[in-house]
C-alpha cells in the first residue's frame, strides 16, 4: 500500500493500523479508531466500559469494539461514570479564514472545512473503519476522520481512547487534554504520545458527542516532527462543524463558522 507518504507514511501504514481508537483490533498493535456502534454476537470474556447510548439505556462496551445492553438487574452502583476532569479552554475556536473546501459527513451529519493547499485526500484510507483519511502536502502529518452512528458519552469515549491506546503503546503519556469550544460545538481535544517501534508519534484528537452522532478527528506525525505541524493539524480540526451536511455545491466556511476570525 503506497500512499506516497515518504517513510513516515510507509512507518504509519505499516505499524499504526489504528491510531488510539475507540476500539482496538486485537490483531494489530496500533493506536487509528474501530467503529463501536452495532450489537454483535460473540463477545469477548474481556472488562467492559459501561456507557449509556443515546436513547438512554445503559450498555457494555468491549475492547474487540462489540458491545450489548447492560443487564436490567445491574445495581446502579456498579455503573462506571467517570468524570472528566479536563481543564476548560476559554478561547472559542473558529474555521480558519484560509479553509477552502470542506469535508461533507456520509454517515453522521458533519462537515470539516480546511485548505486544501495544505491537505490531500487519500484515495484509499489508512483504516477500514475511518471515512476520511488526509495528507500533509509536505508528506509526513496525517488526519484521519471518524464517525460514528450513536451519541456515546465523552467520558465513555475517552477511557476507551486512553485504555487502547495503552495497549497499543504502554509508555502511552498524556500531553494534555481540555474540553474547546469549536464552531460551537463543545470538544474533547486530547494530546497523546506514544512509542512505536522505537518511533515516538504526536496525537491531536479532537472528540465530539451529540445530536445522534460521535466523531473523532485525528492529526498525528512524529515527535520530531510535531512542531512543524502543529499548526496545521490544528488548523484542520477546528474546521469541525456538528451541523447537518451541506446539500450540494461549495459552501464558505466563513458564512458557516459566522465571523470566523484569523487562525487561532
Amino acid at each position: 500500500m503506497n500512499h506516497n507518504g515518504g517513510l513516515l507514511g510507509l512507518i504509519i501504514v505499516h505499524t499504526l493500523w489504528g491510531i488510539a481508537p475507540l476500539f482496538s483490533n486485537e490483531n494489530h498493535k496500533s493506536i487509528i479508531p474501530e467503529k463501536t456502534t452495532g450489537e454483535k454476537a460473540g463477545v469477548a470474556d474481556a472488562e467492559p466500559v459501561r456507557g449509556i447510548n443515546e436513547s438512554g439505556r445503559k450498555i457494555l462496551l468491549y475492547p474487540n469494539g462489540t458491545w450489548k445492553f447492560a443487564p436490567a438487574e445491574k445495581d446502579a452502583k456498579e455503573e462506571k461514570n467517570v468524570h472528566i476532569n479536563a481543564p476548560t479552554n476559554g478561547t472559542v475556536f473558529h474555521t480558519p479564514s484560509a479553509a477552502n473546501e470542506f469535508l461533507q459527513g456520509k454517515v453522521a451529519d458533519y462537515k470539516i472545512f480546511y485548505n486544501k493547499n495544505k491537505w490531500d485526500i487519500l484515495s484509499e484510507n489508512l483504516n477500514d473503519m475511518t471515512e476520511y483519511s488526509l495528507l500533509h502536502r509536505k508528506k509526513n502529518a496525517f488526519v484521519i476522520v471518524l464517525p460514528e452512528t450513536a451519541s456515546v458519552p465523552l467520558n465513555t469515549l475517552r477511557e476507551i481512547v486512553l485504555d487502547n491506546a495503552r495497549r497499543a503503546s504502554p509508555k502511552m503519556s498524556i500531553l494534555s487534554e481540555e474540553m474547546r469550544t469549536v464552531n460551537n460545538a463543545k470538544i474533547l481535544m486530547l494530546n497523546l504520545k506514544a512509542d512505536v517501534e522505537n518511533t515516538s508519534f504526536i496525537y491531536v484528537y479532537y472528540i465530539y458527542s451529540g445530536d445522534n452522532k460521535s466523531v473523532q478527528i485525528i492529526g498525528f506525525t512524529t515527535e520530531e516532527l510535531y512542531s512543524q505541524y502543529k499548526q496545521d493539524m490544528e488548523d484542520f480540526l477546528n474546521g469541525f462543524m456538528a451541523g447537518k451536511p451541506a446539500s450540494t455545491g461549495k459552501i464558505s466556511p466563513q458564512k458557516e463558522a459566522g465571523d470566523a476570525p484569523d487562525e487561532q
